[in-house]
This record gives structure tokens, C-alpha cells and sequence, in this order.
């Protein structure tokens, strides 16, 4: 009676017969419940070939083990602007790139992971010292563009008004440094604050038209802070544009202008 109820029992399960083109889950396992090797792998009884992704492999373990390995070219994946990363793909497939590293045999297995470990603080440190130098120039070209709209140094034209009267002791007049109106020739006070005021208007519009066709030519992502573009990044979504150089590039200039 008790065979019968669990034969019953089985034949009314809604999933007894889930997959009709398959042997039955309970195939292979042993009187203490525990699951033979041979019930791990569920073989079609077709053509006695399992079953993934659409796909039909045999049942050998190592192209059950191929199936997992994130190495193969149909597994890297290409991210397009906008597009969203997926992690899981990702984690999975930095895991078996640095097991791969570490099951290197002789000393190929002790340097790989080395130099891999020290690929990122390579990158950040090239990064840093590509900002700072970014930040020095940008300081003087803020600067020496902040002077220009007043006058000019006569020694040089790319000498600001501190570089062009340095060395000078506190309370001498420096000579060299000249604002618009007396470098035209102009004497009276209200030609010389007409034309500074012209001048200044000037070329404040002209370093303003500058850094808006910059941006707009060449770094779309460099019109505001970048704070959201960030946050954007972090949360996995893909702005190659965003980090390129040319946004930096344009964006320290567009602070300048």
C-alpha cells in the first residue's frame, strides 16, 4: 500500500514530468538519498547529449567545465556607450582570469600575479601625475589669462604681472608691467578706462566663445561639474567619453577660459 501511495504520489507530482525529453531527476540516487555522479548530468534521450543555453555538448566534465570558463572569445563581452555592465559576468570572469594567472607553472606563476596586482597602482599612479601636471599648467594659465585682460608684460607676452615684476623690493614701481591704455598710447583717463573696459569685455567674451566651441567639438561631457556622470559610472553604466582624455584636456581649459 505504501509503494502504491508513493507510486501515485510521483505519477500526480506536477513535477514528475517537467521535461518529458529528459530521464527523470530521481535517476541515480542511492538508498540513503545521496545523488550518483551519474545523476549530475542529465542526458536527452534523443541523442544523449545535454543541453545548455540551446546548445548541445557532451557529457564529458570537461565540456561541462568549458561551459563555465569565461575565457573563451563568446564570453568576453564588448560594452557600448550607454550600455549597462554586468557584474556577475564580470566578477565571474576576473576569477578564472587570475586563477589562469596563478595556475601558471615555475616562475611565470609567481610574477604574472605580481605584475597583475601591480597593473591598477600603475594606473593611478600615471593618473595622478597626468592631473597634477594638468593642475600646475592650469594655474599658471589661469594665471597669466587673468592678467592679459588688464595688460601685457613688455618683456613677454607670456609673462604675467607677478613673473613680470618679480625681483622687484616692496613699494617700487615695475616698469615693464604696462596696462592697454598706456601700451596704445593713450593719455587721458577716460580714453584709458574706455579702452580697458573694451579690451576687458573682449576678450572675456573671446575666452568664453573659445571654451564653448572647445566643449562642443570635442568633449560634449565636459559642459558642467561631472558630479552625476560619476555617480552614473560607479553604478555601472558605460561612459568611455567621459574618461577620455580629451575631456580632461578640454575641461581644464574651459576652467582657464
Amino acid at each position: 500500500m505504501a509503494a502504491t501511495s508513493g507510486r501515485a504520489l510521483i505519477d500526480d507530482s506536477p513535477w514528475a514530468n517537467w521535461d518529458s525529453g529528459t530521464q527523470n531527476a530521481t535517476t541515480g540516487i542511492t538508498r540513503n538519498g545521496a545523488r550518483s555522479p551519474d545523476a549530475w548530468v542529465r542526458v536527452d534521450t534523443d541523442n544523449s547529449a545535454t543541453r545548455q543555453g540551446g546548445h548541445y555538448h557532451d557529457g564529458s566534465v570537461e565540456e561541462e567545465l568549458q561551459l563555465w570558463n569565461n575565457t573563451s572569445p563568446q564570453n568576453i563581452r564588448e560594452y557600448k556607450q550607454g550600455s549597462t555592465i554586468d557584474w556577475m559576468h564580470e566578477e565571474s570572469a576576473e576569477r578564472t582570469r587570475k586563477q589562469l594567472l596563478r595556475s601558471q607553472m615555475g616562475l611565470r606563476g609567481v610574477l604574472l600575479p605580481i605584475l597583475d596586482s601591480w597593473r591598477m597602482w600603475a594606473v593611478l599612479i600615471l593618473t595622478g601625475l597626468s592631473i597634477g601636471y594638468t593642475g600646475g599648467m592650469l594655474d599658471l594659465l589661469v594665471a597669466w589669462l587673468s592678467d592679459l585682460r588688464t595688460g601685457r608684460c613688455m618683456s613677454g607676452l607670456t609673462y604675467n604681472q607677478s613673473t613680470c615684476c618679480n625681483g622687484l623690493d616692496p613699494g617700487e614701481v615695475c616698469y615693464e608691467w604696462v596696462t592697454w591704455g598706456a601700451y596704445f598710447g593713450v593719455t587721458s583717463i577716460a580714453g584709458q578706462s574706455v579702452l580697458q573696459s573694451i579690451v576687458y569685455i573682449g576678450l572675456a567674451v573671446c575666452f568664453a566663445g573659445t571654451a564653448a566651441f572647445l566643449v562642443q567639438s570635442y568633449a560634449p561631457y565636459a559642459f558642467h561639474t561631472g558630479i552625476p556622470e560619476i555617480k552614473a559610472i560607479l553604478g555601472g553604466l558605460v561612459l568611455d567619453e567621459f574618461l577620455s582624455p580629451w575631456t580632461l584636456l578640454i575641461k581644464a581649459l574651459g576652467l582657464a577660459l
